[in-house]
């Protein structure tokens, strides 16, 4: 399907989505445009805050291209009732992707952040990503571990928050979880699974669990 046929059968969903969770002079502007394929579970009003000095039509774009070749799945949304999501300036989701907060989550989406296909944000507590962030497709954020672990009849920390700092690019087939955090410049390598908390700026991140490859490092696109 050609953008322009897709952009056409997305516009009731886009005034939709737009008029139920913002104020009506937020609202006609259409600021988000959703995909008509997008499944939307929960969402309320006030559950999406736009933290920017000009509000323009589409610049959160949800559920729309992508790579070629990569297979995509079904975009979907679900905001719980007291979760929020903030968002610094422009947004871009490709196609399967799925964002769901639970209980009071927070996630935080800086200025210029664009994932590719069939990215997962699935939050308990909070997920804070900054600004030029990039995502290679297949990408899995998750604060918590969803169930319980007792360790010698001691419950361990389930949820733990997650930060992503400025200009940051994270590849293909990456799992990143409770806890971590990555700092400034960096880059994590495809098929990587982040655990823990990186307080180096300008680093290659890479294995599994991964660990420093480089340090001193910078990209661009």
């Amino acid at each position: 399907m050609n953008n322009l046929l897709k952009y056409s059968l997305s516009i009731l969903k886009t005034i939709y989505v737009n008029f139920k969770i913002f104020e009506f002079k937020i609202a006609i502007k259409l600021p988000i445009f959703v995909a008509y394929n997008t499944k939307i579970h929960k969402i309320y009003k006030n559950s999406i805050i736009i933290n920017s000095e000009k509000i323009t039509i589409a610049m959160i774009k949800i559920g729309f291209g992508g790579t070629n070749f990569i297979p995509s799945q079904k975009s979907s949304i679900n905001i719980a009732k007291n979760s929020k999501i903030e968002f610094e300036g422009k947004a871009f989701f490709s196609e399967g992707i799925c964002i769901n907060t639970e209980r009071k989550a927070f996630m935080k989406f800086g200025n210029n952040f664009s994932c590719n296909k069939n990215c997962i944000f699935y939050s308990c507590k909070s997920i804070e990503i900054g600004d030029n962030v990039l995502l290679g497709w297949n990408v899995n954020f998750r604060d918590n571990d969803g169930h319980t672990i007792v360790y010698k009849n001691k419950d361990k920390q389930n949820e733990k928050s997650i930060v992503i700092k400025n200009n940051v690019w994270i590849a293909s087939y990456v799992d990143v979880l409770k806890g971590v955090i990555v700092e400034e410049n960096s880059v994590v390598a495809t098929r990587s699974c982040i655990t823990k908390e990186f307080s180096l700026p300008n680093i290659l991140i890479g294995g599994y669990p991964a660990k420093i490859i480089e340090e001193d490092i910078t990209w661009r696109k």
